[in-house]
């Protein structure tokens, strides 16, 4: 029992470890606001990066983005294609349309329907902004597992309570070689001093 638990905790272990590095991999790689996509190849195709440029473009074209950058890394025996797709087309003509090679609709979700603006709220946060990454690892047509990746900033501010009385009317008027004179509403505001 006891060795069960440390198994399970030792696997999990690895499992964050892995995320991580996939994470931070992704974090130096894309701008803000870009979705991430990679494929880990085993062994090394032979054109070793050459494919990359071609792969990345059709993976982007096919859930409706453009590829706007790409990245090959060579890393023992594996080589990871990684791809920068963006709404807004690069500068230069478009890429050329493909036919997806994976189900469109579970890759549209992410970048189109994000979720992470409700996940934020969720916590009392807003949203600072939301990328999608999706990986596969080398299988021949192999699926993608998604990912939304959430930014979330500030605290929201608290909706206005209605104890507060929104018209508050305060008017400076300077002459010149005159007084200052400040005026305000006849009605004055309990607590409101000037």
């Amino acid at each position: 029992m006891k060795t069960s638990r440390i198994n399970h905790l030792f696997a999990a272990l690895i499992c964050i470890s892995a995320f991580t590095e996939m994470v931070s991999a992704w974090q130096s790689v894309c701008a803000p606001g870009v979705d991430y996509i990679e494929r880990n190849y085993h062994p090394i195709p032979g054109d070793k990066c050459g494919s990359c440029p071609t792969w990345c473009t059709s993976e982007c074209k096919s859930i409706g983005l453009f590829m706007v950058q790409n990245d090959c890394r060579l890393v023992g025996a594996d080589m990871d294609c990684q791809c920068c797709c963006a709404k807004e087309a690069p500068t230069g003509p478009a890429p050329p349309p493909s036919a997806p090679p994976f189900t469109e609709d579970s890759a549209r979700d992410c970048p189109w329907n994000p979720q992470c603006e409700a996940k934020c709220k969720e916590v009392g946060r807003s949203s600072a902004r939301s990328e999608c990454w999706g990986s596969s690892r080398d299988f021949v047509a192999g699926s993608f597992t998604w990912y939304e990746q959430c930014c979330c900033g500030d605290v929201l501010p608290p909706p206005c309570c209605g104890c507060c009385p929104m018209d508050i009317n305060i008017q400076v008027s300077v002459k010149s070689g005159g007084d200052v004179k400040v005026s305000t509403p006849s009605s004055s505001l309990p607590g409101l001093s000037l």
